[in-house]
């Protein structure tokens, strides 16, 4: 992605992460029906781990991957939007919801941008969602996450096995938690 894009990329993001409409809550994974996953394709084997996992719980799942520019290796998944960096010229909201098929105002009680590192388009996509709940892995500099999952120690793990024991911890975290509601 060239500098001046992802500047103004950088730019509209900042814009949105400050949204004080939004509402948050913190839910257990019992009250969570509908989530939304984000991950870069290079951590395909990872997110479809944790994927599979939120299936068997009989969760409703929107899952977007961002496809890098130069990434040669292609998937046939029907269940995926595919984010193809080399065929967005430019990134609004319009144009963001009609690339990952998500409609306005479609609710997800959660959403997780399952990445380790800065990727300015899982960030807007996260930022630009309506969800309550908001977890990831990457510390930002913004305020994107309202949970942050992390490794305590540095290990010498494979990105793929830190993701998944990542997630791994995401899913006992929200099966531990108790968010208050009586139902």
């Amino acid at each position: 992605m060239n500098f001046f894009y992802k500047h103004l990329l950088n730019r509209q993001l900042k814009k949105r992460v400050g949204n004080p409409e939004r509402e948050k809550a913190f839910q257990s994974l019992n009250e969570i029906t509908t989530i939304l996953v984000l991950f870069d394709v290079k951590d395909y084997d990872a997110a479809n781990y944790f994927i599979q996992k939120l299936k068997k719980m009989k969760k409703r799942l929107t899952v977007c991957a961002f496809v890098p520019r130069g990434y040669t290796m292609e998937y046939h998944e029907t269940n995926i939007n595919f984010i193809y960096e080399k065929g967005l010229k430019i990134w609004n909201d319009e144009m963001m919801l009609r690339t990952v098929s998500i409609s306005p105002g479609d609710p997800f009680d959660m959403a997780v941008n399952f990445a380790l590192d800065d990727n300015v388009y899982l960030q807007y996509i996260l930022a630009s969602v309506d969800s309550p709940l908001k977890a990831g892995f990457y510390r930002s500099s913004l305020h994107i996450h309202d949970l942050i999952i992390s490794s305590p120690y540095e290990s010498e793990e494979t990105d793929d096995d830190k993701l998944k024991g990542l997630g791994d911890q995401l899913i006992f975290y929200l099966r531990t938690i108790s968010s208050g509601n009586k139902e």
